[in-house]
């Protein structure tokens, strides 16, 4: 008894072939479904998020000063931890130079200990845009 069926150099029989195409293409049809599917969704989801957006803007101020007091600012301390909270940012966004030169300009002082961390990784980063590994390492090894 000799079989009608195929078989391919690499050892698989055009049966498993068809079966396997069949097997695919409804793979890729399921998929086709899902994507749609989800895309109606999204579609849906995406109308209701963008009126609520739209509701929020028509009901509330968006008028900052009216949140804030004017004279929020106006005493030298209130002024002095402005300063320093926008020096702070500073560092932590590594922009070391106006951070120094805003502290100059205001007279506010940042201790050497709160500055140390940002020099260091600023320091660090700096390397590692020059492809230098090492203070990286030294780093985190020590």
């Amino acid at each position: 008894m000799t079989s009608s069926l195929k078989t391919s150099p690499s050892g698989v029989r055009d049966a498993d072939l068809t079966v396997l195409s069949q097997t695919m293409a409804q793979c890729c049809k399921n998929i086709r479904e899902t994507v749609q599917l989800l895309a109606s969704r999204h579609k849906d989801i995406h109308g209701s998020v963008s009126k609520v957006g739209k509701a929020i803007d028509r009901n509330f101020d968006a008028e900052v000063s009216a949140v804030v007091a004017e004279t929020v600012w106006d005493s030298p301390e209130r002024q002095k931890y402005l300063s320093e909270t926008i020096v702070e940012h500073l560092y932590r966004q590594g922009m070391l130079s106006v951070a120094e030169d805003l502290c100059q300009e205001s007279g506010v002082v940042i201790d050497m200990s709160m500055k140390q961390p940002f020099l260091e990784l600023n320091r660090i980063l700096e390397a590692l845009r020059m492809q230098d590994l090492r203070p990286a390492l030294e780093y985190v090894l020590y």
